[in-house]
C-alpha cells in the first residue's frame, strides 16, 4: 500500500506517524501547488511506483476522477469526507462501507 495526497508529504506523514499507520505504506506521495491528482498519479506511474493493476482508493471524486485518467482501477470509501452522492457518479470499482470491509476484499 502508499498513500498519493493532495496534502503536503511531511503533514501525511505526521498524520500516520500519529495513528502508528506508517509502517503500512511503501511510501507517501504529498501534492503540489499547481501540480493536480492525475498529474500525480502520472508521475507515480513514470517512476513504476504504481502499476496498471493497482487500485486507487479514495473518498472524495477527485481521487476518483484521477485514477480513471490514469488507467487504474478506483475505489470509493464512505467512511471519509466524501458521500455516496459525491462518490458513485465515478463508477468506483469498489464501494466500501468500512474499513473491515476493505480488509476483507483488498487485504
Amino acid at each position: 500500500m502508499a498513500v498519493c495526497t493532495s496534502k503536503r508529504r511531511d503533514f501525511a506523514e505526521r498524520i500516520l506517524e500519529m495513528f502508528s499507520l506508517r509502517d503500512h505504506f511503501q511510501f507517501v506521495a504529498g501534492g503540489e501547488i499547481g501540480v493536480e491528482k492525475a498529474q500525480q498519479i502520472e508521475s507515480l506511474r513514470s517512476r513504476r511506483h504504481v502499476s496498471a493493476a493497482s487500485l486507487m482508493v479514495g473518498d472524495r471524486a477527485v481521487d476518483l476522477i484521477a485514477a480513471r485518467h490514469a488507467g487504474l482501477s478506483a475505489g470509493a470509501v464512505l467512511w471519509g469526507y466524501g458521500s455516496e452522492a459525491e462518490l458513485l457518479p465515478e463508477s468506483p470499482v469498489y464501494v466500501f462501507h468500512s474499513p473491515e470491509q476493505w480488509v476483507r476484499i483488498v487485504g
